[in-house]
């Protein structure tokens, strides 16, 4: 049996909440849809949202959970009210995504930084009335067709360091990071030392340096169960953009 992300009892949840926080953001905040999406799966919300932490994907609407994440800590923004509308591509795009979250278990900012989210959304012609089974089926080809993700590189990229600068302000040899962003030598097996070493220079974790971490993977055992648990997902219809979803995604 293939791992999930997390317990499919929050899926529904899931899935409703990131798409509403999609179309609150993109079309009534106006956001850039790539540098918000982005952001958001890079974000601690977005790290909690794909390791399946209840508070993330139940405990909270897509309108709040979008509000947090824009404030950055800033109680004092305003935000529009969201106002009614026909359901639009950017939550669906949203909603789907979810669920090919759950269900490849893949981190959503890796799964970004191989599909970004305009693509995403360029899937809603030609997938929103199917089961959500053949966009799952389109997505896993585009992300393993995509270079790997190295996030050590882009760490470094993202702070304008060369190799040898790292090198030098970690210690770390150079041909060791050379080995590691190829992929040749893989970090998650390097001595807990070296990812220090690096990911204090970086200013970052030391598991956002690594490419499969475990920790980020969230079990049943993991956590308890929610205060305000959501209904069980039907096991006897398939996942369609479903008009019984329309009359519960509005209000934060």
């Amino acid at each position: 049996m293939n791992m999930r992300a997390y317990d499919d009892m929050y899926l529904d949840d899931a899935m409703q909440n990131l798409g509403i926080m999609f179309e609150y953001a993109i079309v009534t905040c106006g956001e850039d849809p790539d540098g918000f999406a982005y952001g958001f799966a890079s974000s601690e919300w977005g790290r909690f949202f794909s390791s399946g932490h209840p508070m993330v994907l139940s405990g909270m609407s897509g309108i709040e959970l979008a509000r947090r994440f824009m404030s950055g800590g800033d109680n004092q923004r305003v935000f529009p009210d969201h106002p009614l509308m026909e359901p639009t591509p950017e939550y669906w795009a949203g909603w789907a995504l979810a669920y090919y979250q759950w269900h490849s278990a893949h981190p959503l900012h890796r799964i970004l930084a191989r599909i970004p989210f305009t693509e995403v959304l360029s899937l809603y012609r030609i997938h929103h009335e199917a089961d959500v089974s053949m966009f799952v089926d389109t997505m896993e080809q585009f992300y393993h067709e995509r270079p790997r993700f190295n996030n050590l590189k882009v760490m470094r990229e993202r702070w304008g360091m060369s190799q040898r600068e790292l090198s030098e302000r970690s210690g770390v040899p150079v041909r060791s990071i050379q080995l590691y962003e190829q992929g040749v030598n893989d970090i998650d097996r390097a001595q807990s030392h070296t990812v220090y070493a690096l990911a204090w220079v970086l200013g970052c974790r030391m598991e956002d340096l690594l490419e499969e971490p475990e920790s980020k993977r969230i079990t049943n055992a993991s956590f308890r169960r929610h205060p305000r648990s959501p209904r069980e997902p039907s096991r006897e219809h398939p996942r369609t953009w479903p008009p019984s979803l329309r009359s519960m995604r509005r209000n934060p």
